[in-house]
């Protein structure tokens, strides 16, 4: 049969074709997995890259799942967790001096500022704004985006809530927990019941003091952004105007004999432990306390409610945040790889949410608030989280005791010592955030 030169052509190819199949089938040609007769999962994916990965206060099998995708992909991570912040931060800070830092870390949302030229941030090039506001809260856009470069992003953003004691509530004939501080202030002289001689015996509310009372000064912070005072504003702190002085007056009463509304002082227990010891009505903390005090009294019957505003009708709420954000190192030889693993640990619902159940936190990815709204545990927190506001603070520990000495002199001075105090205060703040920016 004579073909056609066409047909050879045609023939030929499909020969050709033909014969790169057998041989790939055979292993000649690449493109045929060679699987261990013996073990037909013995195929190891080659590593393309090695990616040291730092946390403090976390359970490294939280991220198994993240470990085990990348891995997939030839990318080993390397979980590092330290138990607290403070031996954490001290070897990561000695780390980055040798230029041994880890590819990814964690750091608190408050001290971007302090780690801010240790980090090779995201550019919004390479995730656009938009994306980002459709991802998170406002308050990650608010604190992690500076001059189009995103700095950090979270798994969790926890709020400050009010913590109540529903038997007490039951006792006094309260049926809910105050929403505004006009509210709240009532409610406390109600729930304060003294002895005799004048002793506190349950105590309305845990306010006024700082040795006593856990994140003392985050609620002072709170007051103070409620109030309407920027705490800082163009490198000065401002802690003498109206406003502040107001919101340090209200957080004081409370630990005042003379006041209306006395119900603590220094003598008193912990705030967490007087609360599980049902010895003191409200107490204002994050979700993370909630843990520490059922584990004190598994059989207490609390309820958790917002934080209470000045007014319920106005149209700006606020709640003071913490929460932890994850970043690359300045030093990473993996940038890319490192930022798309936080990425998809951070913005993936499935990695957030395994998260979210693994740990009992409350959210930060937009998609899970929204699930979250109606979880009995997480309702309030998730809630807050679409308002929180984070006030930035250098060296967050100095500054806080800086606040709590302040609030400790205050309690007992008068008009002149007070506004004397707060100008020592502010000229201390000011030193502080002046060293840092």
């Amino acid at each position: 049969m004579n073909l056609s030169k066409n047909q050879i052509i045609i023939l030929s190819a499909v020969g050709l074709i033909i014969l790169i199949f057998v041989l790939i089938f055979l292993g000649v040609l690449p493109g045929k997995k060679q699987n261990n007769s013996s073990s037909p999962t013995s195929f190891q994916q080659k590593i393309v890259a090695k990616i040291s990965f730092w946390t403090y206060d976390e359970n490294p099998q939280n991220f198994n799942s993240l470990i085990q995708s990348f891995k997939n992909q030839g990318i080993e991570i390397t979980i590092r967790n330290f138990d607290s912040y403070e031996s954490y931060n001290s070897a990561l800070l000695q780390a980055m001096a040798v230029g041994q830092a880890p590819d990814i870390f964690m750091i608190p949302s408050t001290e971007i500022p302090v780690f801010a030229n240790k980090i090779n941030p995201l550019s919004t090039t390479q995730l656009p704004l938009v994306t980002l506001q459709n991802l998170f809260p406002q308050i990650v856009i608010n604190d992690m985006v500076v001059k189009n470069n995103i700095y950090g992003l979270p798994l969790s953003i926890d709020t400050l809530a009010l913590i109540y004691n529903r038997d007490l509530f039951n006792k006094a004939g309260i049926v809910s927990p105050p929403d505004n501080w006009v509210s709240f202030v009532d409610l406390v002289k109600k729930l304060t019941l003294k002895d005799e001689n004048g002793e506190i015996v349950q105590a309305g509310t845990a306010l006024g003091t700082t040795s006593n009372i856990h994140h003392a000064t985050d609620i002072l912070y709170a007051l103070l952004l409620q109030a309407g005072s920027p705490i800082t504003k163009n490198g000065q702190a401002v802690l003498t105007d109206n406003p502040s002085q107001m919101a340090f007056q209200f957080y004081l009463q409370f630990a005042k004999p003379t006041s209306t509304y006395y119900s603590w002082n220094a003598n008193l227990p912990n705030s967490l432990d007087a609360f599980a010891q049902n010895k003191v009505a409200m107490i204002f903390d994050f979700q993370k306390s909630i843990a520490e005090i059922t584990a004190k009294n598994n059989f207490i019957n609390y309820g958790i409610a917002p934080l209470p505003q000045l007014s319920t009708s106005s149209p700006i709420w606020v709640v003071p945040a913490r929460y932890s954000v994850f970043t690359v190192s300045r030093q990473s030889k993996n940038y890319s790889i490192a930022w798309n693993i936080i990425y998809t640990l951070t913005t993936n619902q499935n990695q957030a949410d395994q998260y979210v159940t693994l740990t009992g936190k409350p959210p930060a990815l937009s998609s899970l608030i929204q699930k979250y709204l109606n979880d009995p545990n997480l309702t309030v927190f998730a809630k807050q989280a679409l308002y929180a506001k984070s006030w930035y603070g250098p060296n967050r520990t100095t500054l806080d005791q800086t606040f709590e000495n302040a609030l400790d002199a205050l309690l007992n001075a008068n008009q002149m010592e007070f506004i004397n105090i707060l100008n020592q205060t502010q000229s201390k703040i000011t030193a502080l955030i002046n060293n840092i920016y």
